[in-house]
C-alpha cells in the first residue's frame, strides 16, 4: 500500500473526531460515535478546537490521500480532567488507524513519525490505554513504559504509559 503521513491540520479535525472513537473503544466507532464523542467532555478535550498553541499531530493518507490513520499530541489546558493524563507541560497521545488499514504498521510508522517531529518540544509524550488493550505491545515496542494505573472513564483500569523524547 502506498502510505505517506502528513502533518494535521485544522482541516482534519473531523477525521480526528472519527479517529478518537476508534482511540477511545467507543462501541460502534467511526462515524456512528463520533457526536457522542463530541458530547463527552472528557473525549472532547483531546481535538476541541484543534491546532491550539501545543497542538501536534500527523495523518496517514493512502495514494489518493484519503486519510487511513492519525496520532496526535495535546497539552492540558485549564483544570486537570478525570481520566486524562496530560499537563501543562507534557502531552497525551491519542492515536487510531481506520479498521480497513489495520496490520499494516501504520500505527508504529506513525508514532515514529510523531516522536521524530516533537524532539526538543516536550520532555516527553504520555498516554493512557485500557490494561485489557493489545495496542500495549505497540506502545511498548515504541518505547512507552508504564509509569502508573487509573479508573478509567467505562469503570476499568488504564495503564498510564510514558516515553522521554
Amino acid at each position: 500500500m502506498n502510505v505517506r503521513i502528513r502533518d494535521a491540520t485544522p482541516a482534519d479535525e473531523e477525521f480526528l473526531w472519527t479517529m478518537l472513537t476508534y482511540a477511545a473503544s467507543m462501541d460502534p466507532g467511526g462515524a456512528a460515535s463520533v457526536a457522542a464523542a463530541k458530547s463527552d467532555d472528557n473525549l472532547g478535550s483531546y481535538v476541541k478546537g484543534w491546532m491550539r498553541a501545543g497542538d501536534l499531530g500527523v495523518v496517514a493518507v493512502d495514494g489518493s490521500g484519503a486519510p487511513l490513520g492519525a496520532a496526535w499530541l495535546r497539552l492540558l489546558e485549564g483544570p486537570p480532567m478525570p481520566f486524562k493524563v496530560a499537563t501543562p507541560e507534557l502531552p497525551e497521545l491519542a492515536i487510531a488507524v481506520e479498521p480497513r488499514a489495520r496490520g499494516q504498521k501504520l500505527g508504529a510508522s506513525m508514532l515514529e513519525e510523531l516522536f521524530r517531529r516533537s524532539s526538543g518540544r516536550y520532555p516527553a509524550i504520555v498516554l493512557s490505554v485500557r490494561a485489557t488493550n493489545p495496542s500495549i505491545h505497540l506502545y511498548e515496542r515504541a518505547g512507552f513504559v508504564e509509569a502508573s494505573r487509573i479508573p478509567n472513564r467505562v469503570g476499568g483500569d488504564s495503564i498510564v504509559m510514558r516515553r522521554a523524547l
